[in-house]
């Protein structure tokens, strides 16, 4: 609102591009871990969250350079398409990200530590859904700069990306034939 000078209804409706391309490519996004693996879908998501939000720290600058004037009533359907348009493929991004995670935790558990490992995985999922509106909170009251929000998703998109660098367990493959044969153990 602040940033892209559009009333809260307008910013509200482009923000839901966002969700709405998340929901979409929920089940492709699933489908392409399958085939390429988790952590390099993971990965590519968290490169193209960084890639399509990055601009919009910039938004401003960026379309008055290509002769948009950010202020003109006129001019700001281009500003909001093209806002539109990075949450879109930003959505897709997250879906990778999002819909890959806890099947990626779980994988790493073993059948007895799958329920201890996904509550590892809510308890963080969580914690960070609690405390990161707090944190990027603080630093807006300290910078009064509604803008930073971009900085801050920025900066956590690229944390995530380089802890996922380290990742060395769970694709698909590990350990889901030893599910399968204890599955059908427990059915003789």
């Amino acid at each position: 609102v602040n940033v892209l000078q559009v009333g809260a209804g307008t910013a509200t409706a482009m923000l839901t591009s966002f969700s709405l391309t998340f929901v979409a490519f929920a089940l492709p996004a699933g489908l392409i871990a399958g085939k390429c693996g988790r952590k390099k879908t993971i990965v590519t998501g968290l490169i193209l969250l960084i890639a399509f939000m990055l601009p919009m720290i910039f938004i401003n600058p960026i379309l008055s350079t290509f002769g948009v004037d950010i202020a003109n009533a006129s001019t700001l359907m281009i500003k909001q398409i093209v806002v539109i348009a990075l949450l879109a493929s930003a959505g897709f991004g997250w879906a990778c990200v999002n819909i890959n995670s806890l099947p990626m935790v779980v994988e790493l558990a073993s059948i007895d530590k799958i329920g201890r490992f996904t509550g590892y995985y809510y308890f963080f999922s969580f914690g960070a859904s609690i405390f990161s509106p707090i944190l990027w909170g603080a630093i807006r009251d300290l910078t009064d700069d509604y803008n930073t929000l971009f900085i801050y998703a920025v900066i956590c998109f690229a944390l995530a990306l380089v802890s996922m660098l380290f990742v060395k367990h769970g694709e698909v493959h590990q350990h889901s034939q030893e599910v399968m044969e204890e599955a059908t153990m427990d059915l003789d």
